[in-house]
């Protein structure tokens, strides 16, 4: 499902990973380095909140009601807090700061698509409240876009895909 890290997450990653390296050499793998780094900060950043506000997941209060739909897992074996929905935050994250940093239209498309698909899953697998994924969600977008315009002024490397962009779209 889309909310697997180990058959969902991690894979799009990978290809991702993959495609900045065929496509901006060592720049491209500092680029998805750099993803990956600002993807576990806002995973810690979205986990300490989940402490913060200490918001019940639906599991935890309809635990008797919620069937996962092919999961081994029961829905109640997991943690209490469910607010932001990390995955939500991730995702919405990686789908911004790539938009910025890399400003290719394909790609933001895809991952916003990828970002909307994770998040209805998330409350379709009863694992978050609508708004817990909605402020996952927009606190990713924030996240993402500040990490981006940060790394566009302070790193040369996203400079230089910048501005292979613009030579790109021009013919160069």
């Amino acid at each position: 499902t889309f909310s697997s890290q180990t058959h969902f997450a991690f894979p799009v990653l990978g290809i991702i990973g993959a495609w900045l390296m065929w496509r901006f050499k060592l720049d491209g793998l500092w680029c998805w380095l750099l993803l990956l780094a600002v993807i576990a900060v806002g995973d810690q950043i979205g986990t300490l909140l989940k402490q913060l506000f200490a918001h019940p997941r639906p599991a935890t209060i309809f635990c008797d009601q919620i069937i996962i739909p092919r999961s081994t897992e029961g829905p109640c074996s997991q943690s209490l807090m469910g607010m932001p929905s990390n995955h939500a935050l991730n995702f919405f994250l990686a789908t911004s700061f790539l938009a910025i940093a890399i400003r290719r239209n394909w790609l933001t498309i895809t991952m916003a698509t990828l970002s909307v698909l994770v998040a209805i899953s998330r409350i379709y697998l009863g694992r978050h409240f609508p708004y817990q994924v909605g402020f996952g969600a927009l606190f990713g977008v924030i996240l993402g876009v500040t990490f981006a315009l940060i790394a566009l002024q302070w790193l040369p490397f996203v400079k230089r895909l910048q501005q292979e962009q613009g030579s790109h779209q021009h013919g160069k």
